[in-house]
C-alpha cells in the first residue's frame, strides 16, 4: 500500500507543477520571518490534526529524488501529530494524505516552516484526501509533465 500512496503523491505533485506552486489553503498571514521557498526553511514540520478518532494514512517527505517518502497512520487525538521533514528540502516538500474510515470528519494537513503555516488542505470527504506541495519559485513552472515531451511545440505568428 506505501508504493501505491508514494507513487500517487508523486503524480499529484506533478499535476500540480503544472498550474501553481502548491495547493491547499493557507488562510494565515506569513510574518516576515517566513521562509518564502524551501530552501530558506531551517525545518520542515507535517501537522496533521482534525476531528478526534479520524483514522488516516499518509505519505510526505521531500522531492529530492534521492529521499525515500515515509509512510504513516494512525488516529488523531486531541493534539495534532507533529511529523518531521528529513532530507534536502531544497527540492520541495509533499504531503498527501487521507482518511481510511468513511465519515464527515476533519483531517487538516499543513506544511509548516519555522513555527508557520506556509499552506494547508482540509477535507470533510466521505475518504477525503489532501495533497501538498511547497516547491521552489523556480521548479514551479520549469517541470515537463509525462506525456509532455512529445507534444508539439506552440507555433508563432509573425
Amino acid at each position: 500500500m506505501r508504493g501505491a500512496f508514494a507513487v500517487l503523491a508523486v503524480l499529484l505533485t506533478l499535476a500540480t507543477l503544472a498550474g501553481c506552486g502548491g495547493g491547499g489553503e493557507n488562510n494565515e498571514a506569513l510574518d516576515d520571518s517566513a521562509p518564502l521557498a524551501p530552501e530558506e526553511a531551517n525545518s520542515v514540520t507535517i501537522r496533521v490534526s482534525g476531528t478526534e478518532g479520524t483514522a488516516y494514512v499518509g505519505d510526505y517527505g521531500t522531492l529530492n529524488v534521492e529521499d525515500d517518502l515515509l509512510t504513516v497512520e494512525g488516529t488523531l487525538g486531541d493534539e495534532p501529530e507533529k511529523l518531521e521533514v528529513e532530507g534536502d528540502i531544497s527540492e520541495g516538500v509533499i504531503a498527501f494524505f487521507q482518511k481510511t474510515q468513511p465519515g464527515g470528519e476533519k483531517l487538516k494537513v499543513e506544511i509548516r516552516a519555522e513555527d508557520q503555516t506556509i499552506i494547508e488542505s482540509t477535507s470533510y470527504a466521505e475518504l477525503g484526501e489532501t495533497s501538498l506541495n511547497w516547491l521552489p519559485p523556480e521548479r514551479a513552472f520549469d517541470e515537463v509533465l509525462p506525456g509532455e515531451e512529445n507534444l508539439p511545440e506552440e507555433e508563432t505568428s509573425p
